[in-house]
């Protein structure tokens, strides 16, 4: 970021985020991915054509176990994302 503003005498701040994502379980959570998050529906309509959609389907429900933090068969995930803010100086 600091790069793209080199030389604009605009000041940049940062701050990190976390975003909670609460599912009924990890299936209903790469159920959600694979039907409204554009990536991964590209990547579904995509990869189901070569027929290997399955097994990254199998890839994101694991991943999503690793992360998960719930102990009661939901899903919980905190998604980091970073907010910048740049002014210039008055």
């Amino acid at each position: 970021m600091r790069g793209l503003f080199d030389d604009t005498g605009v000041e940049l701040e940062f701050a990190l985020g976390y975003n909670p994502w609460r599912f009924d379980s990890v299936e209903e959570y790469v159920a959600f991915m694979e039907t409204y998050y554009g990536p991964t529906v590209k990547a579904r309509e995509r990869l189901t054509a070569e027929g290997r959609w399955e097994e990254c389907r199998r890839d994101i429900a694991a991943l999503a176990e690793r992360h998960n933090l719930a102990t009661d068969g939901s899903l919980l995930m905190y998604a980091e994302y970073l907010v910048v803010v740049g002014g210039k100086a008055a």
